[in-house]
Parts: structure tokens; C-alpha cells; sequence
């Protein structure tokens, strides 16, 4: 898992090629006025989900992992925990949906806050639990971009 200001993105470029397209949009001022819903950057290999949507209480989240993509979820507005921790024989609770790629886990987690303007990538070794309401329930709206691993 990687944390940092959305102003640093540029550092990640080179963990790979399909990572490089989906900062080519960030930095090409593409993602911040697009529309809720999944926008195709290249195919399934790169392409962006807009989220808006209201922070919930925690026991209403899911911990999850991906085995196909990477996620960079990056905080446009508002605030949000997100639970973390790395991938290691934690109790599956929703075996691997092959077609929306990801399983759920009952599993011990860390958390950290997503503030506007910052970013998670998350990796097929991390686990992770976002949409937790950070104080209180809000409204967010979030980039995620799905890169193939």
C-alpha cells in the first residue's frame, strides 16, 4: 500500500506501464469534473470509476481484495477511514467474484484517514476497507482507478 499527496503522483509512474496511463489522465486534468460512473481510459486495461457517495459506519464495510487490478483511490472531496492491512490467510467471508474481481475477509485491520487530495494504491497483496465514515457519515466524492496488474 502506498499513501501520499496526489501532488507526488508522478513519483509512481514506474511501477508500470498501465500505471503510467492512468497518471498520464490524472496529471492531464481529465478526472476531477467527470461524471459519477466508469470511465475507459484503455479498455479494461486502464479506466476510472467516479464515485459520490455518503461514508456509512463501519460495520456496514467490507474488507476486500483485488487479484486483476491495482486500485488508486484518490480523494477529490470530503474525508473518509479506510481499513488496511496485507494479504496473509485471513478467513475469506465471499470467495473471488471472477467477474466483478474480488473477495471479502473477516480480517484484523489498521486504519488511516483519506483526506481531499490524497491517495491510496492498493495492491493484489493489500486488503483494504474503504467508505468508513471518519467522525461522522458524509458525503465524498473519489476517483478510483482500476489498473491491470
Amino acid at each position: 500500500m502506498i499513501l501520499d499527496a496526489i501532488t507526488n503522483i508522478e513519483r509512481y509512474r514506474s511501477l508500470s506501464l498501465n500505471m503510467s496511463k492512468a497518471i498520464d489522465f490524472i496529471i492531464a486534468g481529465n478526472t476531477i469534473n467527470q461524471p459519477a460512473g466508469k470511465i475507459e481510459i484503455d479498455g479494461e486495461n486502464v479506466f476510472l470509476l467516479m464515485n459520490e457517495y455518503e461514508t456509512k459506519v463501519q460495520a456496514d464495510c467490507k474488507t476486500e481484495s483485488h487479484r486483476k487490478y491495482i486500485d488508486i483511490q484518490w480523494m477529490i472531496a470530503g474525508t473518509e477511514k479506510v481499513g488496511f492491512s496485507f494479504l496473509d490467510n485471513q478467513e475469506i467471508t465471499e470467495s473471488y467474484n471472477h467477474e466483478k474481481d474480488y473477495t471479502f475477509y473477516n480480517a484484523q485491520i489498521d486504519y488511516f484517514e483519506l483526506k481531499q487530495g490524497w491517495f491510496a494504491i492498493f495492491f493484489p497483496t493489500d486488503l483494504h476497507c474503504p467508505s468508513i465514515a471518519f467522525q461522522h457519515p458524509m458525503k465524498i466524492r473519489k476517483a478510483v482507478f482500476k489498473v491491470k496488474v
